[in-house]
């Protein structure tokens, strides 16, 4: 354990015993080595635990935590908060990893820049399940007070990209543990009120999305946690940037619910499920020429067939390697 480390780690894992290895790895392999990594295990019931104190053996670093039962991911990253002794908190979802140079660059970053930044983040690779990466588009990047840009439906992705001044908690407060999705959203609305945000347009982090039961499983949460972020900030969202923009919101999020519920409803052969938001999304107006033919595939060829074709779609498309 480091006494004063520049830099807290944190990763909220439960049941990724298969892919928590490669977080950590990706942590002790920085380039920037002053930092403390707290690994907090949301009840899993896995041998997640065990992959961990065999690394923790090895790094005095490495801080475990476990709850005695399931409590979700903000109450995770909380407790992982509230335990970090360094100035600079950076988050690391277990099934994300970071290049090597990642709290290199962002802390070098925050010495530069004004004292009013109190978040940095960076670009990413997005790996799908194929293996194939993909850059995201650089052109989404918000910086300065953008207290106005999140309330017009601007939102930052994944924590894993983020490097926070610990100062910060302090005025905006910890993660909303009665949300059970967009936590980070409302999180980057309550620290926007109080800092500005800065990035480092370099790529530093790589997201791996999944498909299949898991995400099929989220729906709920999902949803749950939609509705209760739009009651939580909908008036203040009417107010500032009006009716048409919340509206908007609404559309543009539950459409990318309803896209997930319908493909990895489909590939796990819940077909009625898959119809049943379907449905949804051609009342919403958010079925693309694109996604009938994805789902015709799926239906007519079975999700092998999708997937073939879908590979040689991004092969034949701009996919990069890093």
């Amino acid at each position: 354990m480091v006494e004063k480390p520049i830099v807290s780690v944190i990763i909220p894992t439960y049941n990724r015993a298969h892919l928590i290895g490669r977080a950590i790895k990706s942590v002790l392999n920085q380039t920037y080595q002053d930092f403390e990594l707290i690994i907090v295990d949301d009840g899993s019931t896995d041998n997640t635990e065990d992959i961990i104190r065999q690394f923790q053996e090895k790094d005095k670093r490495i801080t475990y935590i476990k709850h005695d039962k399931n409590r979700g991911g903000s109450a995770a990253r909380n407790i992982g908060i509230k335990d970090a002794k360094g100035e600079y908190i950076a988050f690391l979802d277990s099934d994300d990893e970071w290049m090597p140079k990642k709290i290199e660059k962002q802390v070098n970053f925050f010495i530069k820049c004004s004292k009013s930044v109190g978040v940095i983040y960076c670009l990413y690779y997005l790996q799908d399940s194929f293996g194939y990466i993909e850059k995201v588009d650089s052109s989404n990047m918000r910086h300065g007070n953008v207290y106005n840009s999140l309330l017009n439906g601007w939102c930052p992705s994944s924590t894993s990209f983020f490097i926070l001044k610990t100062q910060v908690f302090k005025k905006s407060g910890l993660f909303d543990e009665s949300l059970s999705s967009f936590q980070d959203y409302d999180l980057w609305i309550r620290i926007a009120q109080y800092y500005e945000f800065e990035f480092v347009e370099e790529y530093l982090a790589i997201k791996h999305n999944h498909g299949g039961s898991q995400i099929a499983k989220d729906l709920k949460p999902r949803l749950k946690g939609l509705y209760l972020f739009l009651k939580k900030w909908g008036d203040i969202i009417k107010k500032e940037a009006g009716v048409d923009v919340f509206n908007n919101i609404q559309r543009i999020h539950l459409s990318a619910i309803y896209h997930n519920a319908v493909f990895n409803n489909l590939l796990i052969f819940h077909r009625k499920e898959a119809i049943k938001y379907l449905k949804r999304l051609w009342k919403m107006q958010s079925l693309s020429l694109k996604d009938i033919i994805k789902v015709g595939v799926i239906l007519l060829g079975g999700p092998k067939l999708f997937k073939c074709c879908e590979s040689i779609w991004i092969k034949m498309h701009h996919f990069y390697q890093y």
